[in-house]
């Protein structure tokens, strides 16, 4: 989200949160102009965090599935895979990852995020509200208008509010434009 009313900052939006950008690094022992991360990179990214002297308890990843199997994929010159017997016991470099895929990929490029997820914080207030009516009304996803009194329906509406944010923004960094082909 973008921070605003409604929208949790995370991560990715957050202006502290240290972001590289894959396709500008200038060095091609870790990425191509393109974006093309080497094996070198989830090493040196690896460095990046720890050295601004992060907790290392929770430390870890997130990609979507195309950048999994993208560093799956990646082999030695003489066609060894690298990562891909650890990454099958889900860790690299022997931090655990997760995969989501609602880290969009577009224009095959997409995002890795890593650091102390102990450090990303989630807050609720009020815990969850629910309301239940046996008179609502409501149009569903083909365009059809429904009244629970009329069609002997209960609706109910839950209601919970809640926000993420890095409690210490060092201890993650966003890598932008990572190419996956």
């Amino acid at each position: 989200g973008t921070g605003g009313e409604f929208q949790p900052l995370g991560i990715t939006a957050n202006k502290d949160v240290q972001t590289v950008n894959a396709a500008s690094l200038n060095d091609t022992n870790l990425a191509s102009a393109e974006g093309k991360l080497t094996a070198d990179f989830p090493v040196w990214l690896v460095s990046t965090v720890m050295s601004k002297n992060v907790d290392d308890l929770a430390l870890g990843w997130t990609f979507n599935s195309m950048m999994e199997g993208y560093l799956k994929n990646i082999k030695t010159t003489t066609g060894d895979y690298i990562y891909r017997e650890e990454m099958n016991g889900g860790k690299l470099l022997g931090f655990p990852y997760k995969v989501s895929n609602q880290i969009e990929t577009a224009s095959n490029k997409t995002t890795i995020i890593f650091g102390n997820w102990a450090d990303l914080l989630v807050g609720e207030q009020l815990g969850l509200e629910t309301y239940t009516t046996l008179d609502g009304s409501w149009t569903d996803e083909n365009g059809v208008q429904h009244n629970a009194f009329e069609e002997n329906l209960s609706a109910t509406r839950a209601l919970m509010y809640v926000d993420i944010a890095a409690r210490h923004a060092e201890s993650f960094i966003v890598v932008k434009n990572a190419l996956i082909v």
